[in-house]
């Protein structure tokens, strides 16, 4: 069973991945088509097969987990299937947000905390 978590437009591509605490930040910055930039943020990653460059972002939770990664995490974690216009993947994590925003290209974004 699959339930849909939020679908943007555009381009996404990988932003950053902090390897404390698994965060990894997908980003869709402005464009002539759309004048917002949408930050994707997962936490608690342990496993990702994903494209770097992604265009039209859909992500969905299923209960779907055909090579039982989630029952291999050993922690308490959701499989995330990434959908885009010509790929499938997939983040397992231990949950997803975004936030869409007019920040600019290199604006931090929300999401992640500010390290000083």
């Amino acid at each position: 069973m699959e339930h849909r978590i939020f679908s943007y437009r555009g381009l996404f591509q990988w932003w950053s991945y902090t390897v404390s605490h698994g965060q990894l930040l997908l980003r869709s910055t402005k464009s002539s088509d759309r004048p917002t930039q949408i930050d994707i943020l997962f936490k608690n990653v342990k496993w990702v097969r994903l494209r770097t460059l992604m265009k039209d972002l859909e992500v969905l939770e299923t209960s779907s987990d055909p090579e039982n990664l989630v029952r291999d995490a050993g922690v308490s974690v959701r499989f995330f299937l990434i959908r885009s216009l010509d790929h499938e993947g997939y983040v397992v994590a231990g949950n997803v947000v975004s936030d869409e925003s007019n920040r600019e290209y290199y604006d931090d974004s929300p999401l992640l905390p500010k390290i000083d």
